[in-house]
């Protein structure tokens, strides 16, 4: 069953957290008939749960039986695709690579608080996929999948493919096609110097994400073909 908001964030609020599992499925869903507690799936999507410990720890408390699926895209293009959003937004002023040697410097200027307060420039950070899994898999999760965005979505058939390999992971028999609202694009090409850069230092994390999974990252994550 989807949820009323695309991305519900839920475990990233903790005082969202702390009202409880029904609160949760209200809070998502609206009110659900007690028996369908019984049958229904319920399922939502949001992006800053894989780098969030805070939303990580929640999860494995409230719903430790849960499925949980990530799709991870070449962290250099999806950087830059976080970069176009938020300069889209208007939040970011510094150009890509100024941002991204400012990242470490805006995480120390953030005031700690309780209330979750998206790091929107944490372009770099955000794709650092193996030391973010890792933290998944020791808190006991152990019904995680992780699927590569460019092996499934760009392949043949696309976005339906994904749709059908997400639903047999989940014991789904009805196969739902994707429809509804994309983002508009922002083609504007990364710079030929950052994606240089951004390849290299992913390379090593990379390696390291290969050697947690058992299994190869798509070839493109560490070519220096420049895709533009």
């Amino acid at each position: 069953m989807a949820p009323l908001r695309p991305e519900a964030r839920f475990f990233l609020l903790e005082d969202q957290c702390a009202r409880g599992q029904q609160h949760y499925i209200q809070h998502n869903w609206g009110r659900v008939d007690p028996q369908g507690l019984k049958s229904w799936r319920f399922g939502e999507k949001s992006t800053n749960y894989l780098e969030s410990p805070e939303a990580m720890e929640r999860i494995a408390s409230m719903c430790p039986d849960a499925r949980i699926i990530f799709v991870l895209r070449n962290p250099v293009i999806r950087a830059w695709s976080n970069y176009k959003h938020t300069s889209q937004q208007g939040w970011e002023p510094c150009s890509f690579m100024e941002a991204l040697d400012r990242e470490v410097d805006r995480d120390r200027e953030v005031e700690p608080s309780g209330e979750y307060a998206p790091r929107w420039w944490g372009y770099f950070n955000r794709g650092l996929y193996k030391a973010h899994l890792s933290r998944w898999y020791a808190a006991g999760l152990d019904r995680i999948s992780v699927y590569f965005y460019e092996e499934i979505f760009e392949a043949d058939g696309g976005g339906q493919r994904m749709a059908r390999a997400i639903q047999a992971d989940l014991d789904l028999d009805v196969v739902t096609p994707l429809s509804g609202h994309l983002n508009k694009t922002d083609t504007r090409p990364m710079p030929r110097a950052c994606w240089e850069v951004l390849v290299e230092r992913y390379r090593a994390s990379n390696e390291a994400l290969a050697g947690l999974l058992d299994s190869p990252v798509p070839l493109a994550w560490n070519q220096q073909r420049y895709p533009w």
